[in-house]
C-alpha cells in the first residue's frame, strides 16, 4: 500500500507529458457517467421521495465527488506502479465511480423507507450513509476469503452478477 506513493512509482516511465487520446475519452466517459448518475439518484431523492431539494444538493454530492477523485487517484497510482514494475506502458486504471444498480437500490430500500417512516431527511441520509459503511466494511472482510472463493468456485460462475447489465 505505501509503496503505490513512492514518487518513482507516480508517473511510469515512457508515459508521455499528456495522456493518450484513449485516455482522455475514458476520463471524460467515466466522469459523465458519474455525473449522470449522480443527477438521476439526485432527481429520484427529491422528486420521488420528497426529500428537500437543498438538503439533497448539500448534502449528497460532496462526498460523492470527493470519494471518486481520490478513488480515481489511488487506481491511477497503482497502475503507474503496476506499469514500472512490469514494463508494460499500456497499462489502465480501473474506473472508479457510483455502482449505478447498488446506489438505486439504497435509494428505494433504504431512503425511501426511511424518509417516508420519519420525515426526517436527515435522519434517511445517516441511515443511508451507515448502510454504506457496514456494505463496505463486508467487502473489505470479503477480500480475505476471495483467494480461497477464486480457487474453489469455477470462474464462469463469478460472471453470473453482470450477466444482464449492459
Amino acid at each position: 500500500f505505501a509503496q503505490t506513493f513512492n514518487p518513482r512509482n507516480m508517473r511510469a516511465k515512457g508515459y508521455p507529458f499528456w495522456t493518450l487520446r484513449g485516455d482522455s475519452s475514458a476520463f471524460f466517459v467515466l466522469f459523465m457517467d458519474n455525473l449522470a448518475t449522480q443527477l438521476g439518484l439526485a432527481g429520484m431523492a427529491y422528486g420521488v421521495i420528497g426529500m428537500p431539494q437543498q438538503f439533497v444538493w448539500e448534502k449528497f454530492f460532496g462526498g460523492a465527488g470527493l470519494s471518486i477523485f481520490v478513488g480515481n487517484l489511488y487506481y491511477t497510482l497503482q497502475a503507474s506502479k503496476v506499469a514500472m514494475r512490469s514494463g508494460k506502458m499500456d497499462t489502465c486504471a480501473q474506473p472508479y465511480g457510483i455502482n449505478t444498480p447498488g446506489a438505486i437500490a439504497k435509494t428505494f430500500g433504504i431512503l425511501l423507507p426511511v424518509y417516508l417512516a420519519t420525515k426526517d431527511a436527515q435522519k434517511a441520509w445517516e441511515t443511508a450513509c451507515v448502510a454504506n459503511f457496514y456494505g463496505g466494511l463486508f467487502e473489505f472482510l470479503g477480500a480475505f476469503i476471495a483467494p480461497f472463493l477464486a480457487k474453489n468456485i469455477p470462474q464462469p460462475a463469478f460472471l453470473v452478477p453482470i450477466g444482464d447489465i449492459g
